[in-house]
């Protein structure tokens, strides 16, 4: 859906003219097309124009419309290479030196692209397409999802070399670390943390760390210490303490953990939560 931005710069002109705009230009055609009713071809001629003056006021400016686009499913690490004219990795891959990430950074040209060649400095996510632009803002590739985790299509700076890219999340070069399982967590969660107020999350263990299952905390993790449950976010970063106070069994006999909570800093947040383990 690339194609339905009507032009990626509301200035842009199509012959060097600053007067010669999309919607100048279209609303130009539209008087000067008023004059000749004796036309054969006056009112297909009057439509075209009108619908173009009608598009360029009423889509979406391509830098809105990537906006306004949920990127969480895509962002992240990933490989980045050719697929053809021959199968080449060019960086973010096992043993390259550089990273290929799509960031949530949203700049004037779209979202920060971070890649070992220039040409991708941008990129765009529109439906099934991940659009990737250089930096002067001209698209350089158009990937379609070949899957989950793969993205493939044609490089447009220069046709005739017929290359073809791809991506391909590679978790290894990711910064941030995955419980063992990831991406597919166990069918049965090993415990309940809940925290009164905030709701009921699910979390399940990989060894010694307990990391979140599902969308709200699925990036979280955290380990028992002593009397205390300390959780990080998954990057490493440390997010509060959970300080128990007493230890006993629920109704059903299941081991029960009554604490409450301390921010980042060490500071009581006021809230008490619980743990259920089972």
């Amino acid at each position: 859906y690339w194609d339905e931005c009507v032009s990626c710069n509301p200035y842009l002109s199509i012959d060097a003219n600053i007067d010669h705009s999309y919607m100048n230009t279209a609303q130009r055609l539209v008087n000067f097309s008023r004059n000749f009713y004796n036309n054969p071809n006056y009112n297909e001629y009057l439509g075209l124009v009108e619908t173009m003056d009608y598009n360029y006021r009423n889509t979406l400016y391509c830098g809105d419309y990537v906006a306004s686009v949920d990127i969480n499913t895509i962002k992240g690490a990933y490989e980045f290479g050719r697929v053809s004219p021959s199968e080449t990795v060019l960086c973010g891959g096992s043993g390259q030196g550089s990273v290929f990430s799509l960031t949530d950074q949203l700049v004037d040209k779209g979202y920060l692209l971070k890649s070992c060649n220039g040409n991708e400095s941008f990129y765009w996510f529109l439906d099934n397409e991940i659009v990737f632009l250089d930096s002067y803002g001209y698209i350089s590739s158009i990937l379609y999802s070949g899957g989950k985790d793969y993205w493939e299509g044609p490089y447009k700076i220069d046709i005739s070399a017929r290359i073809t890219h791809y991506i391909s999340r590679d978790t290894s070069q990711d910064p941030c670390d995955y419980p063992s399982w990831h991406p597919n967590p166990p069918p049965v969660a090993q415990l309940r943390f809940i925290a009164y107020g905030w709701g009921d999350t699910l979390w399940a263990n990989d060894g010694t760390v307990y990391w979140g299952v599902g969308s709200n905390n699925s990036k979280q993790y955290f380990i028992v210490q002593a009397n205390s449950v300390v959780t990080y976010d998954w990057c490493g970063k440390l997010l509060g303490t959970f300080v128990i106070d007493k230890r006993q069994r629920t109704p059903a006999g299941l081991e029960q953990w009554l604490g409450y909570f301390l921010d980042a800093s060490g500071n009581p947040t006021g809230g008490r939560g619980e743990i259920i383990w089972g």
